[in-house]
């Protein structure tokens, strides 16, 4: 038994050391070192957004399957990257918004697992489509809504989608790029008319109520794209005479591009004369009603008031628009202005002729500009007469409300006026009976005037239907306007009062003299028949006819313009405030209550310096356009007003203004307006007032 016991034990230590042995390498070696780890696997999605340019002043929001969001900004050469997509839930969609050829445009394209990490995804006007038919319905409006289905996303719907993006625009690619393999959403390209790019160029791809209109630079051969039945789209027309005449326009716009230029470097050195600048414009010039001395006139005014006023100014990248012939083409351009001057940058459309070997603008050709868009407001809602009545101690005698007002020791010391419930401020304010707004009056005004309503509390929306003052031909005399949500007959815009000017046409016979439209606003415009507005009948893309009339009322002629998104209902808006409004944060003492107003040493007090704080929308490219301020003072009798205008367009990080002032008599009132725009051009205001003091 111990001799049994001594072998097991050398057994042991044999396997012992064989096993020490094995682990040194054995002999006295050493081991080898492990394999090193596999590179990191990039996690990053890149591509081009890309329109026939690159997009200019652009950013792409990615949003993954759970709605999580990255923002990238996009290069000067149209390229985007998303550097760790890691931790995202794919699939994504990807939306890029920016500018092309001065027009304001959103694209969209969908992105899968396999994409990360390998290749590219663009996203384009094809890529546009491509989504739209994988949603069923417009991506701007289904991201907006939050009701786009990522489930929808999968290679085998981007696959058929993107084959019916791709047969509908076969003859185009076949003609500029014959015999490449082309995936509209995965080529590789750069915005550089070569490729993919150069049958970017040939495209015009216009978003409608009813999908997308398709159509060439080149011939104006037209088709439709219905996200829903996206197989049954006819083919667009395009050869290769049309090609040529494409590639030869787009060799001319680094010529094109230095013509702008040399118009620009007129004005390095102060205003030019009209003479230096006439060689520029054609004799049969015509840009939204100016003739060629009107557009040099608009061109030299240094009053900053609708002026053009290219001191400084900057143009992005041209986009050829159309092409007629060799020397005849139509381009588009946005005109950016001197940061210093903190104005928004508008679009610019004109037709260019080549006249012995140099490009002469001719305008846009247009009578009057023409424009819709949204415009939004936060408002005040005012108590129900049923909540008035409801209140304590309140009277009603022949129809009117009255409440006693009470001094600190309970004592009654006034009977407030309420009104009719007919009246403007009913259930906004309790009026004391002083009618002065000084001295012991003022002082008792500021104690006792009561305020009823909520402030800032929903939000109002208005169609803006735009023909610019300045920019409409003498020979109109009205404008009828038609389209979807609008009353049957439509809505007539006529020049403004001589002696109450105004930036815009106004609505015929609208005593608030303004070109907003809603239902509330019927109240002003009598004559209107079935007079409404129907959001629900407006979607993205609708499309609005200006017919132009003389004063016999005939039409001499049509603009169309398009309303870029679907409106969102007020309590939509009302929910996303902090995403969409730039709002102001006021404290007790500066808000613009009557109680503030009358008071003689408080805030507003003539000489007194005023500042305004607000907060700043978080929606990616909303932009701040400016603030106004402006006071009611009785003046000899008369009721005048002084208004002051800040513009802050560019002024990222402005969050407050300080204004003085303007008057040393007791204020009737007092308001001040803080706007904001979307990236589509849609107005965000937030006004306060006595109605809505903050």
């Amino acid at each position: 038994m111990k001799q049994q016991i001594r072998a097991a034990f050398a057994a042991v230590e044999v396997i012992a050391i064989t096993g020490m042995l094995a682990a040194c390498g054995g002999g006295g070696g050493s081991a080898p070192p492990p394999p090193p780890p596999p590179p990191p696997v990039a996690q990053s999605i890149k591509g081009v957004a890309a329109a026939g340019a690159p997009l200019t002043d652009a950013v792409v929001v990615l949003i993954d399957a759970n709605g999580a969001r990255r923002v990238a900004q996009v290069s000067t050469d149209g390229s985007y990257k998303f550097d760790d997509v890691g931790a995202l839930t794919p699939p994504f969609l990807l939306q890029a918004m920016g500018s092309v050829g001065g027009q304001v445009v959103v694209l969209h394209a969908p992105a899968l697992v396999g994409d990360i990490g390998s290749g590219v995804v663009n996203i384009t006007p094809l890529t546009e489509m491509l989504t739209a038919a994988v949603l069923g319905g417009t991506p701007g409006t289904l991201i907006d809504q939050n009701s786009a289905d990522f489930s929808r996303i999968t290679p085998a719907a981007v696959t058929s989608s993107a084959g019916n993006v791709q047969a509908l625009v076969k003859p185009l690619l076949d003609a500029v790029v014959p015999g490449a393999t082309i995936d509209v959403r995965t080529t590789p390209m750069n915005a550089d008319h070569e490729g993919l790019d150069r049958a970017l160029d040939g495209l015009q791809v216009t978003l409608t109520d009813a999908g997308y209109a398709v159509g060439t630079t080149v011939g104006g051969s037209t088709t439709h794209f219905n996200a829903n039945t996206p197989g049954t789209a006819t083919p667009i027309s395009f050869d290769g005479s049309k090609a040529v005449l494409l590639s030869a326009a787009s060799a001319e716009l680094l010529a094109l591009d230095q013509r702008l230029a040399a118009l620009t470097a007129q004005f390095a050195a102060g205003i030019p004369t009209a003479d230096s600048l006439q060689p520029f414009f054609s004799a049969d010039f015509q840009d939204d009603g100016m003739d060629r001395a009107a557009f040099i006139a608009e061109l030299r005014r240094i009053d900053g008031e609708s002026g053009f006023n290219l001191a400084g100014a900057s143009f992005d990248k041209l986009r050829v628009l159309q092409v007629a012939d060799a020397d005849n083409i139509v381009v588009g351009y946005r005109v950016n202005p001197a940061a210093s001057q903190h104005v928004r940058p508008w679009e610019q459309r004109s037709r260019l002729q080549r006249v012995g070997g140099t490009w002469i603008f001719r305008g846009n050709g247009d009578l009057a500009a023409a424009s819709v868009n949204l415009m939004s407001r936060i408002v005040f809602t005012t108590k129900t007469e049923a909540e008035i009545a409801a209140m304590s101690d309140v009277t009603k005698l022949n129809g009117a409300y009255r409440r006693p007002a009470f001094d600190a020791n309970g004592n009654i010391v006034d009977t407030l006026w309420l009104g009719y419930p007919t009246d403007r401020t009913f259930g906004l304010h309790g009026w004391t009976s002083r009618d002065q707004f000084s001295g012991d009056k003022g002082k008792f005004r500021s104690q006792y005037n009561q305020y009823y309503g909520a402030s800032s509390s929903r939000v109002r929306q208005y169609l803006m239907l735009t023909v610019p003052t300045r920019h409409a031909s003498p020979l109109i005399a009205e404008v009828q306007v038609t389209g979807p949500g609008l009353p049957a007959s439509g809505l007539t815009l006529v020049p403004p009062p001589a002696n109450l000017p105004r930036a815009s046409w106004v609505f015929k016979g609208d005593s608030f003299i303004w070109n907003a439209f809603d239902s509330d606003r019927c109240a002003q415009l009598t004559t209107v028949p079935d007079c409404a507005l129907d959001i629900s009948k407006i979607d993205a893309g609708a499309e609005y006819v200006f017919s132009l009339r003389d004063a016999t009322a005939q039409e001499i002629g049509v603009q169309r313009a398009r309303l870029a998104v679907k409106p969102r209902t007020p309590e939509q808006l009302f929910a996303r405030r902090d995403e969409l409004f730039p709002q102001f944060q006021l404290d007790a003492a500066r808000q613009f209550s009557l109680r503030n107003l009358y008071d003689d040493t408080g805030s507003f007090v003539g000489g007194k310096q005023l500042t305004l704080p607000w907060k700043l929308p978080t929606a990616a490219k909303s932009t701040l356009s400016g603030i106004g301020f402006t006071v009611l003072y009785p003046d000899q009798g008369v009721d005048r007003t002084i208004s002051r205008w800040k513009a802050l367009f560019g002024n990222a990080a402005a969050t407050s203004a300080t204004f003085t002032v303007p008057v040393t008599t007791p204020l009737y009132g007092a308001w001040s307006t803080l706007i904001g725009f979307d990236h589509f051009g849609n107005e965000y205001q937030h006004e306060v007032s006595p109605d809505n003091p903050y």
